[in-house]
């Protein structure tokens, strides 16, 4: 009787944001845990991804893996904590961006 199959390792995606737009898209953005890794915070061998799904069909619109600095910021905002400053007095400058789906127009 041969012995127990090998099982390969699990990956998991770690979600840090949901949110859905008007018009009914479903914008997620997530760490993809492209590697094995024993490190905490998972960020630091993981690598953040934004994408749009269509919820009514399941189709996946939109995918984009994004800057290590990147991190969700609350609803269709993301934030750049790579080039963030903090001043004199504790002040912060982090750049705030927004998202959006642009999609190609057709031609007739």
């Amino acid at each position: 009787m041969p012995g127990p199959a090998a099982t390969p390792d699990f990956v998991q995606a770690h979600v840090q944001d949901a949110w859905q737009t008007p018009d009914g898209l479903l914008w997620v953005t997530y760490f993809d845990q492209s590697q094995r890794c024993e490190t905490i915070p998972m960020e630091n061998c993981s690598t953040p991804m934004l994408e749009v799904l269509d919820p009514t069909t399941g189709a996946l619109i939109a995918s984009q893996r994004l800057s290590k600095g990147l991190r969700p910021a609350g609803t269709g905002y993301l934030a750049n904590t790579q080039n963030s400053r903090t001043f004199d007095g504790g002040r912060a400058q982090i750049g705030i961006y927004t998202v959006r789906l642009v999609r190609p127009t057709s031609r007739n």
